[in-house]
């Protein structure tokens, strides 16, 4: 269960149906945890660094809709180029401070049960504790796993009761290594300013 504007290591796919599999036969109520990075922004670093083909003079030929999904695939790949691939490349990120754990600055509860130090040298899965807004990207049975709540609206705290409600059905949450997750940035949606309906609408 991600957000849109996260993308996982080429490998995801493939290093979490073997850690899946492996686990089958134990508790059935398990949530696979997924490491989520961030990029730290630099005032050096460009925004527009230069990739393969991103930039060139096209034809102005097509309509409207085709220019903007061109300019959106352009904008995928720029953010995508110099993403890394690799745990150990990863770590080599974390260690020259070009990345951190996701939120970490914005609202470090939201993840800090994950316990990045360990996953950083993990080769085995490993459970963490629920603690009350623990809010992690997770790998859930569809079959088992409670309903989303849709009565949220605007941003913020749906993934947070998402997850009070698992740990409240009794699942396990279990760290998965070497696999992990990266948000793509881009600025701040219009949508995002009617984060403060839901505190209004419950009054809180």
């Amino acid at each position: 269960m991600l957000d849109a504007d996260f993308v996982g290591n080429p490998t995801m796919r493939e290093e979490m149906t073997t850690l899946v599999e492996s686990m089958k036969g134990s508790e059935e109520k398990v949530a696979y945890v997924l490491a989520a990075f961030e990029s730290v922004e630099h005032e050096d670093a460009s925004e527009d660094a230069p990739v393969a083909g991103v930039g060139e003079k096209k034809a102005e030929t097509g309509n409207a809709e085709d220019s903007a999904n061109d300019e959106g695939e352009n904008h995928m790949r720029r953010l995508t180029a110099t993403l890394p691939h690799t745990q150990a490349e990863l770590l080599q990120h974390l260690r020259k401070g070009l990345v951190r754990p996701v939120h970490q600055e914005k609202c470090a509860i939201a993840h800090r049960t994950t316990n990045y130090e360990r996953w950083s040298q993990a080769s085995t899965p490993y459970l963490v504790k629920y603690e009350y807004m623990y809010e992690p990207y997770v790998l859930l049975d569809k079959r088992i796993m409670p309903w989303y709540d849709e009565h949220f609206v605007g941003y913020g705290n749906d993934k947070t009761s998402f997850t009070y409600e698992l740990a409240a059905a009794g699942f396990e949450f279990n760290v998965a290594p070497y696999s992990f997750i990266f948000h793509l940035e881009h600025g701040i949606p219009p949508w995002r300013d009617y984060s403060s309906y839901f505190w209004v609408h419950f009054g809180i």
